[in-house]
């Protein structure tokens, strides 16, 4: 296999396990109670699993962002690739966001309103705030709306990192990360002892945020700014960042203030950092075929799965939580893989509702 196409593979099964860790979080959410009080119903070792299971699941959407930045960064756009990047990506992604808009609204107007799903009686307006992007109340579509701010300004993000020396990017990149990231951490301590949260001043919301600089992370993987940073020191940082997370939420949570990790929180980005940086180097193996099926189609099964994963919840109550939540998983990953696969057999089907390319 040539250099070439072994990074494909590794962009493939960065996905593939990006997407998994999303069922898993959607998965979680819905078997077990996430909630301060709720949480410490369940034992000591129901509490570690509930949230080893959900920090895990907070891994994927770091992984897809890095991945963004990766693929689509080094690249030049001059005015003519420009406008073909908007004409056939970002118009693409709007098209088919519109497309699964409608598809969450007839959900939330039919199903869901007959089962009493929080918010599902949506009214008109709401519907076309919807449409417009003006709120949302569709469960995973808000990284949609994240990736379309990306795509928006991507060619002009990816135009100025050109003109950047390397040499300095790994020092910037530092302090960056710790300004944007490591209020989370400060405030779990500064709730707890009663002080006010801090947040960041400087306006970092034109590059897309913490969403944005996690794709400008992805770039430097692939530019080589940490190419001198071992295995041995990616591992360490993968496990300490996850542990970091999960003891931070018991932290918090013993002391009576609710917290639930987000992708604004300094270890789990750098533990999700960590292991694109181990699994972008991996050239194949024994589940190569079922990874890059996976990955191929992931977008599609991030699109359908949570429909199967809100109906099936209301299908299996009483059941232990983690028996529900393999079943949460299991179930709509398995069935939202085949869906995408079949249609798309169909290139044209598959790039409309899905954005397959």
């Amino acid at each position: 296999m040539n250099k070439s196409a072994s990074r494909i593979y590794a962009v493939d099964f960065i996905k593939a396990l990006a997407i998994i860790c999303v069922v898993i979080c959607h998965a979680t959410e819905n078997a077990y109670p996430i909630g301060r009080e709720e949480l410490f119903s369940l034992s000591a070792y129901g509490k570690l699993l509930a949230l080893s299971l959900f920090t895990i699941g907070r891994l994927g959407v770091p992984l897809f962002f890095f991945s963004t930045g990766f693929l689509l960064l080094d690249r030049e756009y001059t005015k003519e690739k420009a406008i073909h990047f908007y004409k056939n990506n970002l118009l693409g992604l709007v098209l088919t966001t519109e497309i699964w808009i409608f598809i969450y609204n007839i959900l939330s107007l039919t199903y869901l309103k007959s089962i009493n799903y929080p918010d599902a009686d949506l009214k008109f307006y709401q519907i076309i705030y919807n449409a417009l992007f003006l709120k949302y109340n569709l469960t995973n579509m808000w990284f949609m709306f994240a990736i379309i701010g990306i795509y928006a300004a991507l060619p002009f993000v990816a135009n100025g990192l050109r003109s950047l020396d390397i040499k300095c990017f790994k020092p910037l990149l530092c302090i960056i990360f710790i300004f944007l990231f490591s209020p989370s951490i400060i405030n779990v301590f500064a709730r707890v002892n009663g002080f006010d949260p801090i947040y960041h001043q400087l306006d970092f919301s034109f590059s897309g945020g913490c969403y944005g600089f996690m794709c400008i992370m992805g770039y430097a993987i692939k530019k080589g700014v940490f190419k001198k940073v071992g295995n041995f020191v990616w591992t360490f940082f993968a496990v300490a960042g996850f542990a970091v997370a999960i003891l931070l939420q018991l932290y918090s949570n013993i002391n009576n203030v609710a917290f639930g990790i987000w992708y604004d929180s300094a270890p789990l980005v750098l533990s999700s950092f960590s292991i694109f940086n181990l699994c972008i180097k991996i050239k194949g193996g024994i589940f190569k075929n079922f990874f890059s099926l996976v990955g191929r189609h992931s977008f599609g099964i991030y699109l359908i799965h949570n429909i199967f994963v809100i109906i099936l919840n209301h299908c299996v109550n009483g059941v232990n939580p983690f028996c529900k939540m393999i079943i949460l998983f299991i179930a709509p990953f398995s069935i939202s893989l085949f869906i995408t696969a079949v249609i798309c057999k169909s290139k044209k089907l598959g790039r409309i509702l899905f954005f397959m390319k």
